[in-house]
Order: C-alpha cells, then structure tokens, then sequence
C-alpha cells in the first residue's frame, strides 16, 4: 500500500525530535521519546523509524576513499577477521563498517591484487531481504563494465567460525572523492565538464544496462590522483526489465523518507520494500514526490552535482530536509552567475536542461548529455598550445589532492556525524590518524608527485618551440642483458602500449608491424624516431624475474633528443596492467592537453585482469607476427590457450580470428576449414566487446571472403572506421573490399592511409600498389611496387603484382622475370608456380605451362593448393572448359578469390564465356 505523504510542517516536527533524541545516548533514547511522544504515538514511530535507518546506512565500498573509519558494533563484536583468511582472500585490514556489513582491504591470493572485500555480518543472513539487498548490489554493479564504474570481481559466501559469511570482492580505490575536492573552492570550468563527461559516460552505460543509480552525488563519486572518475554504490540501483525500460516491476509506489543530508551526511538511505532511496540534496522531483523514477533521474541528480562543483553551492537548499525538498519541487535555482560571474550562456543552458522539474524537458539520455557536454568543451576551449591559465588549473587541482588527503574537513563514516575540526598542523594529521595514516601519507606524497609531474608538464608544453608532438612509436621493450632477453614479453609490452595508444585519435601511432624490427639492446631511439617519422618515441627497459617485474619507460623528443619523462615502475607481474595504464596515460598526458572522457575510458580498458592469459596473448602475438606456417600455427594454440584460461578476454578471440585468416590467406589450410571458425571467434569477441574495433575488422574481412555479404561487410569495416580510425590493418582489408566492389578511388585513398600511419611498411607500399592494379592504372602501381621490394626484396606480395602488371601490359618477358625471381626465395608457393604456367600459356609457350601444372599437381600431393592456381594456368593455355571445371571447385571451397572476379585482371581470359557472368551472380557481384 502506498504510504500518505508527510505534509512539510510535520517533516519539520520529525526532524526536530529526530535531532534531539540523536543527542541523547543510546540506552536514553527510548525514554525521551516516550516522554515527548506520549499523545502521538505515530510521531514516535516515525522518529525511531528514521534513528533505525540512521543506523542502518552505509554507502557501497567508499572506503577506499579512506572517507569509512568507524566500525559499528554488531553481535560479534569481539571477533576479527583481520589477519585470517576467507577462501582466496587474506584479510588486510578493517577500512570501515556499518549496518550492512564490514569492509576490508584484503588480497587475493590467485592474482596477488588488493580487494575491496565488503562482508555482511553472519546474524544478518538471518533477514532475507537484506541479504537480496546486499546481493543486488553486486549484481547492478557486476552488470557494468565500463572503466568509470566500480568493479565487481565476485561475489560468494563462506563458511567461518561464526556463520556463513557473504561478501563482495571490489576493486580497491585510491584516491577522492568528489566532495573532499569540491569543499577546496569550485573547479575550473573545464575541470568540471570533464568530471561530468565522465560521470555522464558511466551513467549511460548503466541505463543502457536497465540500471538506474539513484544516488548520484560527490560522496558516490570517487577521483582516483590519475584524473580517472569512479561511480560507486549500486547498492541503492534500481533494475530494469531492459535498456530501453524506464521502468522496473515491483518498483511502483515509492515513497519519500524524511531525512537530512545535513545531519546524517553522506548517507543513503535503504528503506523497506515499497519505499525510496537517495539523499534529499541530490533528489530529483519524482524522487521527493514518491513517484516512478527513470534514467532521467540519474540526469537531474548530476546537474546539482555539476552546479555543484561550479559554484560551490547546491541549486537546492534549506535549513532542514523539508525545506529543500520544498524548494526542489517549486523553485527555480539560481542563476550560476549569480555564485560565480562571468560563465558563458551555453552552460547555463546546459545546467538548466539537467534540473528541468518535468523528466520531458531533461537531456533524455546520459549519452545524449555527455555529447552536450563534450560539445560545450569544445567550444569552450579553442585549440592551441598548453596555456598558462590550462596549467594553472592543472596544478591547483594537483594541489585539491594535496590538501584533500591532510584534511580533517571530511566525515569519517557514513551515518556518523562530523565532528569538530582540528586546528593541529596539516603533517600532523596526516601522521596521526591511527590505522589510516599510511595510506593518508603515502596518498599526499602521490599527489605531491602528480603536483611535481603537473609543473614539469606544464614546463614542457611552455617551453616548446616548433609544431607540437602528433606522432609516436613505441619501440619494443629491452632486457636489461642481453643474455635475459623474453622476446614475447619485450614485443607485447610494446604491442599492448601500441594499442592502447591508438586509440586515441588526436595522435599518430606506428602500428606494432612498423617497429617489431628495433630489438637492439643498444637502438637509438631519436635515430629510429626519424626513420619512422614520427615526433617522439616511447622506449623502456623490463626485467622479469619470477613474479616480479620493473619497467623503466622514457618519452623522448625526436626534434632535439630530449627525454619528455623518465619513470620506473615496480611490482608484481599482477600488477603489470597498473604499470601500463600509468604509462600510457603520461603518453597521453605529455602529448595531448586534455582527455575526454570516453578517450580516458578507452586508454585505461584492460580486456583480461588474468596475468597468465596475458602472458600466453602475448605469446600468441609474438608467434603470429612471425607470418611463418609454424608461427601461425603456435600463435592459434596460445591465443586459445588465453581464451581457456579466460572467457572474458575479448583480444584473444580476435587473435584466434586472425590466425585461422592468415592460415586461409597463406594457403595453409583450405577457406571451409578456416573462415567459418574464424567468424565464430570474431563474434564471441564481439559478444564480449561490441566496441572492439580489430575484432570488426576481422569480421568484415571473413564476410567479403568466405560468406559474399557485402552490405554485412562494408557495415563491420565502417563500425571499425568509427571506432578505431589508425587501425592500419583496416585500412588494408578496407582497401580490399572496395577494390572487389570497383570503388577504385574509394580503395586507393584506403590504400594511402594506411600507408599514411606506416610509411616505411612494404605491406602498405603494397596495397598502394595493388590498389591501383585492380583499377588498370599500371604506370602508376609499378614505381610504387618497385619501391616496396627496395623496402623489403623479399616481399612476395609485391613480386606477385609486379609481375602481373607486367603481364597485363603484354611485357611477357618482364613478367616472367619477377615470377621466377619471386619462386627463387619461395620455391613451394603455389602463386608463383601457376603465374608461371599463366604467363607461359599467354606467351605461348604451352610445354613450359605444362611442367608448371605438373609441378602444381605434385605440391598439391603434400599441401593445400587452392583451386585457382589450377584454373590460371589452363586459361592461359585457353583450355576453357577445364578452366571452369576449377573455377567450379573454387565455387565449391568458397574461396576468396572468388571476391576479386569482378575487378581483377587476371580474370580477363574467363570473362567473355557465359559461364563467367553466372558465377558472378552466384557470388552476388551481380543481381
């Protein structure tokens, strides 16, 4: 049933007793009600009603924001489990405790990382419907991967000497939260817009997930000393039938709780079944009024968070909870200039379509407002050098961590009152804190170190003369000796840095194939910058040994030689994904003067948390990137090895699309036996990661060549263009495709950027090159060709199109010459084997063609050879008839040729016959 709401007068009658029975201690507050309730026992009720949740309210891991410190009593009181173990857990330490359970820091043994381990007292699994609450929690949080949102590693229960205990295994958090560093003075405008891009981004994957959070506000909001947001408390969420569901079942009839922000800071409120939660100051209208809640409530609760962090001051205040609430469902806030003069007009706009009273007249999604958002700093911000203002921002921010971690200006528990500040020094708080010194300690020596980092950044962006730095390379990593050398560590270090950084579409990076050949210990790094021609270079070190590891990284200007930065980073191999997160964020924050969010997102996305599966990814890489059939083959095995040992990882599925394509491409196993595995690798990646741009590529790329649907096609490669746009391998495969579909110039431009992104590539020289044979531009693709084989002499590819461009010129001679050159470095490859009986049949020289088919037959005795290399040489011959019996066997194998019969030249012989215009229907290259 719903329950009448509480007229204002009455708000203000509860919370007046509710003040002075919180002043009264424990064992008298039952008398004093009595006696000042004595002709109103509903009054009374409704007191002890807000004392019980009071006592019971605790926010969702927020310890690691060192803002938990009191431990509140419970029947086992008199038993620690710090120091004890609860299955793979060791307990660390008590960082907080409340109503609904303890948290610890703990570590897990299996992965050698700290935890966040929250525990529900064992007298409280006696209440079902706490432990579903506690449960749920898990559940909102565990639905979202996003690198804004908390992380659920696990949630079980366990059995111990007081009961069975049940918890959840958190990622642990250093850093602020929003409060503390809005209590320090508001923010630079694009601060805050930054902040609340990033806020804006994990809330949209939430509701895209059919989770509303409820609770927004700068308690729930955690900012690690990176910059990187982190929205906690799921515990208060409400789940949705759906993403598209505004609703959710059972959630009818919610119904407003009298309480203060004020006087309970930073408390949540868990009511009974039927009831609301949130925080007066940050509710939106339909939460004050007890009505149906959406997504959009999320929204209006970040505009206060956002007016917030602005002015310093909420929209919506009051001298008690019934007061604000009044003034949030009538009032209109005041104007942000108001608080602080001079913000521009678009803010405004912006701020006041977030706290609209009718959800209608809200932003009607959290990515349509992050948009907004991103737009506004945008326009806010007009390119250009790093200015003195930006920097000054950046170190007064560096300085809010500074003073935010030796402040006493904060709550120590959730549902425990401030109190009195303390008027000891600044050091001497920090050293006095009990248990949490430390972390406080080592916290304020981290920012310190961002503040140091901040003015050494700020220097060098000052300080630089010349077009700012738009290109790296990332050189494969060093051993320290070169006896100790692990080249599949030293290379995937690299690759995996590579690819973190290419996401970011602001800089160029040279592609992994364009730097796997600097590995001397002893490579000039501004040497190897200019040859790849680029403006910097990351280079390191790393030593392995056992479990442990140290990296030394080091950004140098290739313009003059100077090192950028120099940092060395230690820990256990476990930790080896904070190590690159740390490096590649000082890239990009030595590079590019601001982030946004979704690039911040992108950069710190991990696909495994598992080091062993990492470990065998990077094998997998290393053996791949070998191009060789032994290396194909090994790096297939590891890849699914990675995969064994961790579902979720979503690269290692690509890598296993990608090998059973080159097995295809090489000729090592035949298209049926290789693509269809493929795209069920490519599309279990992609269930995992749909926002995993290598894993569209490859999809495209086995859907132009084994499955003929180029609409599928086309839409996998522009999803991929979108997401990930220096994805050198795309604009290859690209490149491919729109040859295949005659959109020559379309195809050349591809061609041109990938080479743009790996100029000294042969492989891109030559798909410049084949691009523009496909299109019968053969002057033009001849001088590119012949500068890839000055590259690279070896480059088959090349050889192959060279060759043919010779051919289709009637230089017979000249075309034979390349083949023969081709079949001297690679004697059994059956490409140059049948462009040498093609090319003698054309020239007219039928016994040599001969032999070359003979010599086809036999390797096709011990190999795969594809169809095609047979049906070549008999059209050059002019045996048409058999030509066609194996052009019907390449129907039959789906072989990917069969893409190019549109386009490609070599198929000039068939066209004329009829039976070449059915397979092109059957192919669907015509209706």
């Amino acid at each position: 049933m719903k329950p009448t709401p509480m007229e204002p007068e009455r708000w203000r009658q509860v919370e007046a007793l509710y003040l002075a029975a919180m002043e009264c201690e424990t064992s008298h507050r039952s008398a004093f009600l009595a006696e000042v309730c004595a002709e109103d026992e509903a009054l009374r009720c409704e007191v002890e009603s807000l004392i019980r949740f009071h006592e019971r309210a605790i926010n969702f891991i927020e310890a690691p924001a060192l803002e938990v410190a009191a431990r509140l009593e419970s029947k086992n009181q008199n038993y620690s489990l710090v120091g004890q173990s609860l299955g793979p857990y060791e307990i660390i330490a008590l960082l907080g405790a409340g109503g609904m359970g303890e948290v610890y820091r703990a570590r897990d043994t299996r992965l050698g990382r700290q935890v966040a381990l929250k525990l529900l007292p064992p007298h409280s699994t006696e209440d079902a419907q706490r432990v579903q609450r506690f449960r749920q929690e898990a559940r909102s949080a565990s639905a979202l991967n996003h690198p804004n949102i908390i992380t659920i590693h696990e949630i079980g229960e366990v059995e111990t000497a007081v009961g069975t205990l049940h918890f959840i295994a958190a990622e642990f958090i250093e850093g602020h939260t929003l409060r503390a560093l809005i209590r320090n003075g508001g923010m630079e405008l694009g601060e805050a817009l930054e902040l609340a891009m990033q806020i804006a981004s994990a809330l949209s994957a939430a509701h895209t997930a059919g989770i509303t959070h409820r609770d927004i506000k700068p308690e729930n909001i955690m900012l690690r000393p990176d910059g990187y947001v982190k929205v906690l408390d799921f515990g208060l969420a409400k789940l949705g039938v759906g993403s598209r569901e505004w609703r959710s079942e059972g959630q009818r009839g919610e119904e407003v709780v009298p309480c203060s922000s004020f006087t309970i800071p930073h408390s949540s409120f868990s009511t009974d079944p039927g009831m609301v939660f949130g925080t007066v100051n940050y509710m939106s209208p339909e939460q004050a009024r007890g009505i149906e809640t959406d997504a959009r409530s999320d929204i209006f609760s970040l505009g206060i968070v956002l007016y917030e962090m602005i002015t310093s001051r909420r929209p919506f205040e009051g001298e008690t909870s019934s007061d604000v609430i009044a003034a949030l469902l009538v009032q209109e806030p005041p104007l942000l200039a108001e608080h602080t003069p001079g913000l521009p007009a678009e803010l405004q706009s912006v701020v006041d379509r977030m706290l609209a009273k009718d959800c209608a007249g809200r932003y009607q999604t959290a990515e349509e407002l992050r948009r907004a958002l991103k737009k506004l700093k945008q326009d806010l911000a007009p390119a250009g050098d790093f200015t003195t203002r930006e920097f000054s921002g950046l170190t007064r921010l560096a300085r809010r961590f500074v003073h935010a971690g030796a402040s006493e200006d904060y709550n120590t528990a959730p549902g425990v009152a401030q109190g009195p500040a303390s008027t000891t020094s600044s050091a001497s708080r920090l050293v006095g804190r009990g248990a949490h010194s430390p972390s406080r300690f080592a916290l304020a020596l981290v920012a310190l170190a961002a503040l140091a980092a901040a003015a050494t950044l700020g220097r060098q962006w000052l300080n630089r003369r010349g077009a700012p730095i738009d290109s790296i390379a990332v050189l494969p990593f060093k051993p320290l000796a070169a006896g100790a050398r692990d080249e599949a560590l030293e290379m995937g270090i690299a690759e995996t840095l590579i690819n973190r950084l290419s996401r970011l579409k602001r800089i160029t990076v040279r592609p992994f194939r364009a730097v796997r050949g600097y590995t001397s210990i002893d490579q000039d790094p501004v040497a190897a910058g200019r040859e790849l021609q680029v403006r910097a270079v990351l280079e390191g070190s790393i030593q392995k040994a056992g479990d442990k590891f140290r990296i030394t990284a080091q950004l140098v200007n290739v313009d003059d030689g100077r090192p950028l930065w120099t940092q060395q980073f230690n820990g256990q191999w476990a930790d080896i994904f904070a190590a690159q997160d740390a490096i590649s964020q000082r890239v990009a924050d030595d590079l590019i003067i601001s982030l946004s969010g979704d690039e911040r997102g992108e950069l710190a996305k991990n696909y495994t948390a598992d080091p062993e599966a990492y470990r065998l990814y990077m094998s997998g890489s290393y053996q791949w990137n070998k191009r060789t059939p032994e290396g194909i083959r090994k790096g297939l095995e590891a890849f699914r090895q990675a995969a064994e040992k961790d579902p979720g990882y979503a690269l290692t599925y690509v890598g296993v699309a990608d090998a059973y394509i080159a097995l295809c491409a090489y000729h090592l196993e035949p298209p049926k036996e290789t693509l269809p595995m493929a795209r069920e690798a490519a599309e279990h990646a992609l269930k995992i990661d749909d926002r995993l741009a290598e894993a569209h590529t490859a999809k495209g790329r086995i859907i132009s060549d084994y499955y003929w649907d180029w609409p599928l096609a086309e839409r996998e490669f522009k999803r991929a263009l979108e997401l990930k746009p220096n994805y050198p391998t795309l604009h290859d495969w690209y490149s491919i495709f729109l040859t295949d579909m005659g959109r020559f110039d379309e195809a050349i431009r591809e061609a041109n950027l990938g080479l743009e992104l790996d100029p000294l590539s042969p492989g891109a020289h030559t798909r410049v090159g084949i691009a523009l044979y496909m299109a019968r531009r053969y002057d033009q693709a001849i001088p590119v060709l012949q500068k890839t084989l000055s590259l690279e002499p070896k480059s088959i590819p090349a050889r192959i199109y060279l060759g043919l461009c010779y051919s289709m010129q009637g230089r017979s001679e000249d075309a034979l010459a390349e083949f023969q050159k081709g079949r001297a470095i690679a004697p059994n490859n059956p490409d140059f084997i049948s462009l040498l009986g093609m090319a003698c049949g054309l020239a007219g020289k039928r016994d040599e063609a001969r032999r070359y088919q003979e010599q086809l037959n036999g390797l096709a005795k011990r190999a795969y050879v594809s169809p095609f290399s047979q049906a070549a040489i008999l059209a050059g011959l002019g045996d048409m008839d058999t030509a066609f019996m194996w052009m019907e066997k390449c129907f039959e194998d789906r072989s990917p040729v069969l893409g190019g019969l549109k386009t490609n030249p070599i198929f000039d012989p068939l066209r004329s016959d009829v039976r070449f215009d059915l397979l092109m229907r059957r192919v669907r290259l015509t209706p």
